[in-house]
Parts: structure tokens; C-alpha cells; sequence
């Protein structure tokens, strides 16, 4: 999230970030607002683990059976077997011979989070279960990444320079002002990572600031699997006006993620201080509910 002021420079330009594209666009500023708030970007990323979310279709890429696993099967599958996740959960059988079964499964928001028994039947012959875990979004936790030491990066202070996010790109320019970038995994109720396709949710609240700014809007990211969730947090204007040296606002953050129907409210909770304080620069993020 970027903040940009207008207090002492009305005709300043604010520029916005197009999340669909990823890339920075000049944008007329509204005129209630006295900072330009462009999204953070998604930014592409080396791992890629897929894994279940809520109605993720296909988790774990595709789950096979082998019918050595299964001996009561004797020589194999058969012509018309079939696979069975339990409730919430709808298998589709991709392909099929005498020794390997593909399926792709999907998870409805009905399906309950944690271990499902997965088994085949052919012939008229049930397998015995194997596990397969429901991923529910639970929480933030802050990742290491780099120029982002502990999904928390320095703070940089510009008097007429480029605002880069944590993947290298430049959304503004020609700036004075402070930022920090910050990244994130998105963990399950084990803690354990979720790569997925689905909505996040920023939303704030608790707003207030020494000059008459206004709380920002709610906004979602699409996130697709091997994105990298990242925020960055900016206050400033476009030089060579500067904020004032006692501008400053704070806000509350909070989070949820969208799956199809579903709605998954997020633990983690964000008090942020950003501006000038007495003259000394601040971008703090600081977690209140890991």
C-alpha cells in the first residue's frame, strides 16, 4: 500500500498501480484524498509447491494409487474403477490403467479442514485409506526473500527517487518520502505453507493522521500459485515537495482470503506508523495478533 501527500502540494501527481498487469501507470489522483495509495504488487516466484486451499481443484498436482498398494486388486484396477474422498471433496479420474489411477480432486468450502481417507473401489473391492490433508487458511507469517531480511526490509528514506517494490520494480518515481517492503507466506492450521489460486483481502481500520488524510480502501490481490505475496508500505509526495516534518498517519490492518464461496478471516493483525515524527522518518509494521 503507497500513500502519497498532498497536504502542502496540491498539484502534486499521485500514481497508481494496475494490479492486473503489474505494471505503473499515472493516474489522475481523487480529489478527497490527500494520499495516492497504489496496491501492492504479486511478484512471480522460484518455488512453486502446489498444495490445497479451500476449493483448490487438482492440490499436490495429481494423487496416484498403484495397485501394488492395494494387492486384494490382483492384477490391477480394472476397466471402472473409482475414488472416493469423503464428504465436500469431488474426485475426477483423469486416466487409468491396470496399475495407475490420475485423479484430480476438488475441495468444496463445505469440506472440512485437516486428514480426508481417500480410497478406491473396483471390482467390488474397497482399498484400505490414505490421507489427504485439507489445507485451511489460518495466518500471515513474515519470509525471508531478497532485499527482505525476514519479510521485513529496511527503511528507505527518498528525497527524489524511485519507490521499488520487494521484485525490483519501480512503481513511482522521482519521490520524497519514506518506504519499507514486506513479504509474507500464507500458512494452514498446521503452519504449514498454502500456494494456491485465490483472493487475498487487505482491509483497514483505526485510521488517523496529522493531516487530514482518510482510511484506505480495502483491496484484494489474485494470487495464482508460485506468486509471492508481498506488501509494500509508502508515505510521500512528488518531489520537490516533501511531507511535511510532523506528517504522519497510523492504521490498523487486517486480512482474509477468498476461496469460491468461502470466506477465511486471517489471525494475523498489523498496527502501521509511517511518516515523519518530529522530523524523524518512520515506516513501522508491527504484528499485534501473529
Amino acid at each position: 500500500m503507497i500513500s502519497e501527500s498532498s497536504r502542502s502540494n496540491p498539484k502534486c501527481e499521485p500514481a497508481g498501480i494496475d494490479s492486473n498487469t503489474s505494471r505503473g501507470r499515472q493516474e489522475e489522483s481523487p480529489a478527497q484524498r490527500s494520499y495516492e495509495r497504489p496496491t501492492p504488487l504479486v511478484c512471480p516466484r522460484v518455488e512453486c509447491w502446489p498444495r490445497s486451499i479451500g476449493a483448490i481443484t487438482t492440490p499436490f498436482g495429481q494423487l496416484k494409487f498403484r495397485a501394488i498398494a492395494v494387492p486384494r486388486f490382483g492384477k490391477g484396477f480394472g476397466s471402472s474403477p473409482s475414488v472416493s474422498a469423503g464428504s465436500g471433496i469431488t474426485v475426477t479420474i483423469n486416466s487409468k490403467t491396470d496399475t495407475n489411477i490420475s485423479a484430480s480432486f476438488a475441495i468444496s468450502t463445505s469440506a472440512t479442514g485437516g486428514n480426508h481417507s481417500v480410497v478406491v473401489t473396483a471390482g467390488g473391492q474397497t482399498s484400505t485409506a490414505v490421507n489427504f490433508y485439507v489445507q485451511v487458511p489460518t495466518k500471515l507469517v513474515r519470509t525471508d526473500y531478497p532485499g527482505v531480511p525476514s519479510g521485513y526490509g529496511p527503511l528507505v528514506v527518498l528525497t527524489n527517487g524511485n519507490v521499488v517494490n520487494a521484485g525490483g520494480q519501480v512503481l513511482l518515481t522521482h519521490q520524497c518520502g519514506m518506504y519499507r517492503n514486506l513479504v509474507y507466506s500464507l500458512k494452514d492450521q498446521r503452519a504449514a505453507d498454502i500456494d494456491g489460486t485465490y483472493t487475498f483481502v487487505e482491509m483497514f481500520s483505526n485510521y488517523s493522521s496529522t493531516f487530514g488524510g482518510t482510511v484506505p480502501p480495502s483491496q484484494n490481490f489474485n494470487m495464482t500459485p508460485g506468486g509471492l505475496l508481498a506488501d509494500i508500505q509508502y508515505i510521500g509526495k512528488t518531489a520537490p515537495s516533501c511531507p511535511g516534518s510532523d506528517d504522519h498517519e497510523s492504521s490498523t490492518q487486517s486480512h482474509k482470503v477468498i476461496v469460491g464461496t468461502g470466506s477465511y478471516p486471517l489471525s494475523t493483525v498489523n498496527s502501521i506508523q509511517r511518516g515523519n515524527y518530529s522530523s524523524a522518518a518512520r515506516v513501522d509494521v508491527t504484528i499485534t495478533t501473529p
